[in-house]
Order: C-alpha cells, then structure tokens, then sequence
C-alpha cells in the first residue's frame, strides 16, 4: 500500500490483488492522499484477527513531497513527521504476535528537501528494528564491537550504529526462512541474529552469508568477465578460508566471515568501474573533427560531403573492425567521414588567438574538479572580460562620439545585469560552506525572496516595453500578446507560493485549480495570438523578434519568480549587447570595409550564466521538479477509457515543462537569440568546444574520485546544451526560409 512505484518493479503475481492499494507517487504536490491512503488499508489489515499476509509494506510519501515542495524546515514538516509518529505507535500497538516491525527511509534529502545526488545526507537514512515479542539482543552476552559499524551523521557529534542499504536482504532473506539471493553482496546485520547465549545463530548466519557471497564470486570468475578478480583472487580466497576454518575465538571466527563480505563487497565495487577506451577514443576523435568543421564554409559542400561519408562508410565495412560492434562503428565513420569531408572540401581558416583564449580557458577548467564545480561564479568575470574588445574600440579615437557613448552606455547595463544576474544562485553540496543560496529566501525553504515577490510584477509589465524601446519595434504583439502572457506567468507562480505557504487551508483544491487554468490560458494565447502575429509579419527581423519572444513567455511561464526576475536581466543584457554589436559595426565601417562578425562568446557565456542564475547546477538534485506541474495539477497517466485527452497528456506535458525550465536560458540566448545577431551565427562552436573540453576531462579524470559526482554530469550537461542549440539553429535556418 502507497507508491505505485513497488507493482512497476515486481511482477504483478508478487502481491495479493485484493490486498494491494497503490496511490499515485510522482504528484509531489499531492501532501497527503497517499499518507492518508494507506492509514485507510493498514488499521483494519492490522486489527484483523488473523492478519492475511506474510509481508506488509506501507510505502508513505508525505514527508517525501513536503521535501520537495516545502523544504524540511517548514511547519509542515513537523506536522507530516508528527502525523506519521502517531501512526507508528498505532501501528505497535495493533503489531501481531511474532511479527518484525522494520522502519526505514529508501533515501533521505539535501538541506533543501531534494535528492538524487550522491551526497551524504542524500544516501543516508534513519532505520528502526522492533520486535515486541522476540527480543532482539542476548542480554546475557555483549555483542564483539569489531562486527559493529559506526559513522557520525552530518550536523552530529555523536557516532550512530551505521549499515549498508544492502545489508537488508540477507538479514531479511534468512529471517523469512529463505535463501540469500545469489548475486546479493551485502553482509547480515548482526543484531538480528544475535539472541542465543553462545552466539551459534549468528555464526550460522554469516557462514550461510559468506557460503552464498564465495559461490558467486566463483561463477562470476568463470564468466568472460572473470578476469577482473584475478589480481585479487588470492586475498579473497585466503579471507574466505581464513573464515570458514576452526579458530580458538568465536569472536575472531565472526570477524572473520564479516570481514570477508565486505572485502568482497569492496572489491567488486573496484572493478565493476568498466571503460572503453576505444569507444572513448572515437567519441573525442568524432567531436574533434566536428569542432573544426564548424569553422567551415558550409556552402556548396553538403552534397560532396554526403557523397564523401558514404564512400568511407563502404570502405570502412569492408576492411571491417573487431574492437566494437559492427553499428557503433559504422556510427562512428558516417560522423568522422562527414565532418572530415567538410574540413577538405571547405578549410576552415585559423581563428585569431584572442578570439580563442576565453573559450580556451574556460574549457581548460574542466580538468579541474574544483573550477568544474565553481564554473557559476567564474562565468561573470569570463563574460566582462569577452566585452573588453568592443570596450576598446568604443574609447578609440576613431569612433566617433556618437556611437562611443551609446557603445559605453550598454556596455554599463550589461555589466550591470551581468552583475545583478550573479547574485541568483543555488549551491551544491560541494561548494559548502562557502555559498549561500540566494535564488530561495534560503537553503531550506524553497520559496522566493521577498524582494522578488515585491518587484516582479512590474518587471512583468516593464519587460515588453523594454523590448519594444530597445529594439525600436511598435509591432502590438508586445502590448497585446507579450504583456500578457508574462503576467499570467507571473500570476502562476505567485499562486503557487500562496498555495504552498498555506496548503492547509480551505482553498487549496481552487488555488491549485485556478494556477493550472492560468497557465493554460497563457499558453493558448500565445500559441493563438501569438502565432498569427509571427505568420502575418512582414519583416524578416520582426518574425525573428516575435519568434523569440513566443519563446521567452514560454519559458517565463515555466520558471519559477526569482528565475523570472533573471530572465529579464539577462534580456535587458542581450538586448545591450545587440546595441553594442550595432555600434560596433558602425564603428567599424570607418576603420575597414571588410564585413565584422560577432563573436559568438558573450551570447554563449550568457546563455550559461542564465542556466545558473535562474536556479541550476550541473547536478540531479538542482531540477526543478515544481516546474511539471505548470500545466496540469496532477501528473499521472490515465489508463481509463473515459479519462479526458489532457489527462493522457500529463506525463509529456511535465517533461516539456521540466526541460524548458531547466535548458530556456541556452535556447533563448545561446540558441535563437544568435538569430537575432546574424542569420549564419551560432554558438554551436562555443558549446561543442565547452563539450569536447568536459569529454576529454571526464576520459582523463575517469578513476578520479569525483568522477561521476562532477565530471560525469559536467559531461551530460554539455550534451543537453549541445543539442539544444542544435535545435534551435536548425529553427533559424527553417525561419530564414
């Protein structure tokens, strides 16, 4: 009874129909439904005279979702935990005779209610053993404290009896009366076996254990992959038979069997860290190539190139290769083919050393685990510092004052908003205690800070005009379509704050109601009205402003306040910057004839600078799970016939929002808004430079300890990134024609 999650895992035959209550568990909204749910199925089930079941699993969530949505030090966390105490002592005391009560968390929460990163308040949890009729300590004889475990909690002085998670299924396995599974590594938990004088039923245990644990090491050593434990075969077979031989000491002959299952424990943990390195040489080969051929003049060398791939990938097929599969491989040519046809066909010229040094250095970081997991706060200094060419031409001589004080005049709001951007940031667990979260009101309470609830409104009303003054467009689609739409999308998520600052109340069902319908109308509007003001646009360059535009109130609706408050001042700073371009030009059309070409880094350094500020970082735990319920109040997928379509579209509603609100910065400056500052210019060369760097630092650094902590997610990163720009220049060149 509670999470849905267990019938998706198990077979369905693994539980009785009449005695299975499953409640929707991805509505992190939802408080209290499931809780309440499983109160309603567990008293009666308890208060039975004979009790229909062999094991009972109630899987609650409300202190799950309170995390989430609250933070763990709202009032409402102490009302869920206080709630789910009077039903443990309720639950002990309806407890059947001989029955083995088990109270544990599947994972516990970061200062801020979330999880799904590796850290250690993320992995650890509280567990609690009763047993009210069997004892479950020999009071008579002291338990050796070399089989006990101990580690001190974070934020304690005191070190606490400690387990590993997977020490639950054989100490579970063996008191239900069944095998060990045979590929379980983990180790019986001693106190539950130790209730006889003379200590036999634990030394059964741990035999039955390390018996279990050496026959699967044997079978995995006979497997293809076997030769991984042959450097330390012999260790594990000399502790193995160290164990299972006679000691003087029954207290050395536990020791030793335990000692055993965790060394096997840890070994296999060492080796099952498999690499290619092929694979990984043909991906850094691919993504090197690709990086150069971006340089290139792409005109007139599509159909040779197709032309090119295709005879390299016959060729390759036929000489053939053994080190990977044959479709991996052929992958590989078709990509490396292609983009190395493009460098011969169309050789692309050498870029300048100053145009390459920022994007250099700041791909150079990724070799470091300490500038990969400070890179928020370096991106402001990296983007004033890629300002400085159009600094210098604006205070040469040559520019005429004109264009010198418009020039300097941007160039001071950008930096500016650049600087006020830099304040929004969240911190992950890396960069305690050395951060402070300001993009919340703080670390543990999820909602926005007060200064943000009393200015976004009129940023919200500002912004188009804003837009309309900086880009001198009178086109109504900015009073009548845009203005809108963002106060709608502002007037969302304030009623998702009042809904989460008060959710007890009565009003909760008609918030919740009322924020989704808003949303909703936002949304049509914009694809509505907004859609005919792009398609009946005369200009190029007012198609390309509306298009973006559609875009932005997109992701102003799915970003939370303070995000919404960073999202206008990295426009305001996108806008600045498009004047400055437009007076560099100018500038330089008195030096040299020649046509300039902005440099894509300021956009791309701004793009990611928004990603962090508007509450993101390189890790799991920093999505902005809120964000799926933009659109819809509950997110489930309806399997009934009479169930609406909208319903049905819950689960890809929530995903599109999630990833709006996660990747809307890159799209919005580093993808479309290159749009707006030249037809043929991306950033794709700055984001494929940023990925091949955080590639070649995760190959590199891929035995270092912090590898799949900052590294490995640096690296995806990098490929979301990628991909949307892609995307989204693949939109310009389709609007172009």
């Amino acid at each position: 009874m509670g999470d849905d999650t267990w019938l998706s895992v198990f077979p369905a035959s693994s539980f009785s129909k009449n005695l299975s209550f499953p409640f929707d568990s991805f509505n992190v909204e939802d408080l209290h439904t499931v809780d309440n749910g499983i109160v309603s199925h567990l008293f009666p089930l308890l208060s039975s005279p004979d009790p229909p079941f062999d094991i009972l699993i109630a899987h609650f969530l409300g202190v799950d979702h309170v995390g989430h949505r609250l933070g763990p030090d709202n009032p409402s966390m102490r009302a869920k935990l206080d709630f789910l105490n009077s039903v443990l002592k309720r639950t002990i005391d309806l407890l059947p005779p001989k029955t083995l009560l088990i109270v544990l968390g599947d994972h516990g929460m970061d200062s801020s209610g979330d999880h799904g990163g590796d850290g250690v308040l993320e992995t650890s949890t509280g567990l609690w053993i009763y047993s009210r009729d069997i004892p479950l300590f020999n009071s008579t004889r002291t338990m050796p404290q070399d089989l006990l475990e101990y580690r001190t909690f974070p934020g304690s002085s005191v070190k606490s009896r400690a387990i590993e998670q997977i020490d639950l299924v054989p100490s579970l396995a063996l008191l239900l009366g069944l095998p060990i599974p045979y590929n379980s590594l983990g180790s019986v938990i001693p106190e539950l076996f130790w209730q006889d004088r003379k200590g036999k039923q634990l030394e059964h245990a741990l035999s039955l254990n390390a018996e279990q644990i050496m026959t699967y090491l044997k079978t995995y050593r006979d497997s293809p992959l076997g030769s991984d434990l042959d450097d330390f075969w012999d260790s594990l077979s000399d502790s193995y038979t160290l164990a299972t031989q006679n000691t003087t000491s029954q207290d050395q002959k536990l020791f030793a069997l335990l000692s055993f299952t965790r060394s096997a424990l840890k070994t296999c943990r060492s080796i099952w860290a498999h690499f290619n390195p092929t694979l990984i040489c043909f991906g850094l080969l691919v993504l090197s190539t690709s990086f150069v051929s971006s340089f290139s003049n792409y005109n007139n060398v599509i159909p040779r190139t197709a032309v090119c791939t295709l005879l390299g990938l016959v060729a390759h097929t036929l000489l053939g290769i053994t080190t990977v599969t044959l479709p991996l491989f052929l992958v590989f040519v078709a990509s490396f083919s292609s983009s190395l046809s493009i460098i011969i066909l169309s050789p692309p010229p050498l870029p300048s050393f100053s145009s390459i040094l920022l994007p250099l250095l700041h791909t150079l970081s990724f070799l470091s685990n300490s500038f990969t997991f400070w890179e928020d706060h370096t991106l402001p200094f990296l983007l004033l510092t890629s300002l400085l060419p159009h600094l210098h031409l604006s205070l040469s001589p040559t520019t005429p004052p004109s264009l010198r004080n418009r020039s300097l005049a941007h160039l001071l709001i950008l930096s500016i908003c650049t600087r006020l951007m830099a304040i929004s940031t969240v911190c992950r667990e890396e960069q305690q205690p050395y951060c402070s979260v300001t993009f919340f009101a703080s670390h543990s309470v999820p909602e926005p800070p007060r200064i943000v609830l009393y200015l976004i409104i009129p940023i919200a009303l500002a912004l188009p005009a804003i837009i309309q003054s900086r880009t001198h467009n009178k086109h109504r689609f900015f009073n009548w379509v845009l203005r809108p739409s963002l106060l709608l999308g502002t007037l969302f998520w304030i009623i998702e704050w009042i809904d989460s600052a008060n959710h007890n109340n009565e009003w909760a069902t008609l918030l919740r109601t009322t924020r989704t319908r808003i949303a909703w109308t936002s949304v049509l509007w914009l694809l509505s009205a907004g859609g005919t003001c792009w398609f009946r646009c005369p200009t190029q360059d007012d198609r390309f402003l509306i298009l973006w535009s559609i875009l932005f109130s997109f992701v102003w609706l799915c970003t939370q306040l303070t995000g919404q408050a960073v999202l206008a001042l990295g426009t305001i700073a996108f806008l600045s910057y498009l004047q400055v371009i437009d007076c560099t030009i100018s500038a330089e059309s008195y030096r040299s004839p020649n046509q300039y070409t902005p440099s894509p880094t300021p956009l791309a350094l701004l793009a990611l600078l928004t990603f962090y500020s508007t509450g993101h970082q390189a890790t799991f735990s920093a999505i902005q799970w809120k964000a799926g319920f933009v659109l819809n109040e509950n997110v489930y997928m309806s399997t009934s016939p009479s169930s609406s379509w909208l319903a049905n579209l819950s689960y890809p509603l929530s995903g599109l929002t999630v990833i709006l609100n996660s990747i809307g910065g890159i799209a919005l400056f580093g993808g479309l808004g290159a749009g707006l500052v030249s037809r043929t210019h991306t950033t794709r060369t700055y984001f494929l430079l940023l990925l091949l760097g955080s590639s070649i630092g995760a190959a590199i650094l891929r035995r270092h300890l912090m590898v799949w902590k900052v590294f490995a997610p640096r690296f995806m990163l990098g490929v979301l990134q990628l991909l949307v720009v892609d995307v989204t220049s693949l939109v310009i060149g389709l609007a172009k024609r």
